[in-house]
Formats: C-alpha cells, structure tokens, sequence
C-alpha cells in the first residue's frame, strides 16, 4: 500500500505544471491610471460586470487600469479610445521548481463610446477585460503538455484569443489586443 502511494505521488509530482501568475505582474505603468475626472463615469452601476468575480478567478479588474488615449468627440455612433497594458508571466514548473517562466507585456486597447453600450467606463474596460483574461489564460496554457521555450507561440496565441473572445462576448467594444509598440 505505501509502495503504491509513494509511486502516484512521484507520478503527480514529476508532471509539468504549467500555471499563469498574476501576481507576479505589476497591474501597469503609473501614467495607465483610470479616469478620475469628474463625470467620466457611467452614472449609476455599470450594465455588466456587477457580480463579483469568481472567487477563484486569477485575474482582477485592478489589474487592468484603462486610460484615455483619445478623447470623445461626440460625434457619430462611436468615439475615443483608452487603453490599458499589463505583463502577464507564466511559469512552468516540474516538481514544484520552475523550469520555464516567460513574460509578455499585452495592450489593450477600447473605445470610450460605442453605438451599442453608449459610454464605456474604464472600470467596465477592466471588468471585461479580466472576464476574458480569467476565460481564456487557463485552457491555452492547457492547450499543450508542455509550453517549455515556445513562450513567443503561447503569447501570440494568448493576443488572438483575448481579442477573438473579447470581440465575440462584447461586440461593437472595438477591441484590440496586441504587443506594445
């Protein structure tokens, strides 16, 4: 009996496991604060978002603070654009020991008004953005067995599939995500 629980207890442990590190990340440069001006929010409770996030989910809205980059003009259906940049790091580990960790700083850029949400937050930006980050960050990383010296493929990969599911949940936020210039 110890003979077999000592053995599912090497098999488990020599595993690579793979796991994304919030933590690990300062949430952005200070000038990437959000809006505090008077009336830059939405009056009243954003239109999605209000529950709390899972209590497992990895990813906060903190984590993502938007700043304005364009102002609104207040012309036609849309306007403006705000933005947020956050380093993910991933880590790969074997026997609790990191064998692999890669970084990869993401902007995120939203529109500030939309024809379909009217004005956009930077605090709905966040919570969006945390929603797709906690959806999408997991299952790419378990895409593969290994992501050992491919951490450029996983981060391209992990750019597409935010802004894919960022554009499929929340249509017409004109989002796009990509590596900082």
């Amino acid at each position: 009996m110890t003979t077999k629980l000592l053995l599912a207890l090497v098999c488990v442990l020599s595993t690579s496991c793979l796991r994304g590190d919030p933590e690990a990340s300062p949430t952005a440069s200070p000038s990437s604060s959000p809006s505090t001006e008077p009336g830059s929010e939405l009056s009243g409770p954003d239109p999605i978002g209000e529950a709390p996030l899972e209590s497992g989910a990895a990813y906060r809205p903190e984590q993502f603070p938007f700043r304005e980059i364009v102002k609104d003009d207040g012309e036609g259906n849309g306007g403006g654009s705000q933005q947020t940049e956050y380093t993910f790091t991933f880590v790969e580990r074997e026997w609790w020991l990191p064998v692999y960790v890669w970084r990869r700083p993401v902007q995120i850029d939203v529109a500030i008004r939309s024809e379909l949400y009217g004005r956009i937050s930077p605090m709905l930006a966040s919570r969006c953005t945390a929603e797709v980050a906690n959806e999408v960050v997991d299952p790419l990383l378990e895409s593969q067995v290994a992501w050992r010296n491919q951490g450029e493929l996983f981060c391209q990969q992990l750019e597409k599939t935010m802004e894919k599911e960022l554009r499929a949940t929340y249509r017409r936020l004109g989002p796009r995500v990509h590596k900082p210039r």
